[in-house]
């Protein structure tokens, strides 16, 4: 048997004085370890709590800052609806101090041929100053004769013209062809009204003669006529403005100026019927002074895609395109197929009229005009 090796009691003793040191050894590199990852974790907390009271702070710096800028708006807007409203005081065509939304519609049809709906609201002027025409009667058996005129610095020539027009487009009628020598029926009109008019009135005069082959428009002014095709808006006349390149040229040679887009810093359009201060020049020809009444012509091959065609006045142009009104007058079709075109129209107004601001008075200067509108569906 091999002899047995047993450690001495010396042996032993060192043993486990060296295993209790060990001991120790590990449990103060533990406790160290411990210690250090407390104030690894305790470094972290600080830092998160620092992070989120920092973020927090931001939040709130933000959202303070947000209320800030949200109550600048709000004043900054009071403040602009004041000084609008300190405007239209002073202006020559004051406002009323809330809205004249009493509707007038109409309604006529030459059966087989158009369906007609017409629209108008006084809205935020003083005074109903726009005028129009519907006449499916005078000119053929299947034609109509359209007008709006939007009158200024009072109603007359605007009255006036809707009653002389229709029969200066039947006068200057080719019959045979259904062509109308416009140029020569809008100054008849103008030179007959320079000895009836005993104001300074002027107006638009905006017409759309519509035969089974064609539609064509005659225009002074700013009152406008839109062709619906498909669903695309076809332009039928342009706005006749001082700033125009031509028209400021005319407005220049004859003696005037153009201040702020307006003739002599006062009349916002360059043709128009009426407004005979302006047409003093009796040297110079009748489309020579600072404001004529040559109109601008378009015709247009009527098509199987042609649905209808809008007439209407700056009050519903100054807040609608003539692409956005053909789109609402599709969107109100296609609502209800069985609305009255006069209902349209109705719709058509409210939806250009500027509402009203907390403190009264309108939000815009967009929507606080007269408003006229006549829809001819083609059949």
């Amino acid at each position: 048997m091999p002899p047995k090796h047993n450690k001495s009691k010396k042996a032993a003793a060192d043993d486990s004085e060296e295993f209790q040191a060990l001991l120790s050894q590990l449990s103060k590199a533990t406790k160290s370890n411990g210690k250090e990852q407390q104030k690894e974790r305790s470094k972290e907390d600080t830092l998160r709590k620092k992070k989120n009271d920092s973020h927090e702070a931001l939040v709130k710096k933000n959202n303070t800052s947000d209320m800030e800028q949200y109550l600048q708006r709000q004043q900054q807007q009071r403040q602009l609806q004041a000084i609008f409203q300190q405007m239209m005081m002073a202006s020559n065509r004051p406002h009323l101090n809330a809205p004249n939304t009493a509707f007038h519609g109409e309604a006529d049809a030459l059966p087989g041929k158009f369906e007609i709906g017409v629209g108008s609201m006084q809205g935020w002027r003083t005074n109903m100053e726009d005028a129009h025409v519907v006449d499916v009667k005078t000119v053929g058996s299947d034609s109509g004769l359209f007008a709006v005129f939007d009158g200024h610095a009072g109603d007359l020539c605007a009255k006036q013209s809707k009653v002389l027009f229709p029969a200066l487009v039947t006068k200057h009628l080719e019959k045979d062809t259904l062509e109308v020598n416009f140029d020569a029926a809008f100054h008849e009109l103008d030179a007959v009204l320079r000895g009836r008019l005993k104001d300074d009135s002027g107006c638009t005069a905006c017409g759309v003669l519509i035969t089974s082959k064609k539609v064509t428009c005659a225009s002074v002014g700013d009152s406008r006529a839109v062709l619906c095709r498909g669903e695309t808006a076809i332009d039928l006349s342009q706005d006749h403005k001082p700033d125009d390149d031509l028209e400021k040229l005319r407005i220049e040679a004859a003696g005037g100026h153009v201040e702020s887009n307006r003739v002599n810093g006062q009349l916002a359009m360059s043709r128009a019927i009426g407004d005979y201060s302006y047409k003093q020049q009796l040297e110079r020809g009748v489309d020579e002074q600072l404001v004529i009444a040559k109109p601008d012509v378009v015709s247009k091959d009527r098509t199987a895609e042609d649905r209808f065609v809008v007439v209407a006045c700056d009050g519903i142009f100054d807040v609608l395109s003539n692409q956005e009104l053909v789109d609402f007058i599709n969107d109100e079709i296609k609502k209800d197929a069985t609305q009255s075109l006069t209902k349209i129209c109705e719709a058509v107004c409210n939806r250009c009229l500027a509402p009203v601001s907390a403190t009264g008075g309108p939000t815009t200067a967009a929507g606080t005009d007269n408003m006229t509108v006549v829809i001819i569906k083609l059949l």
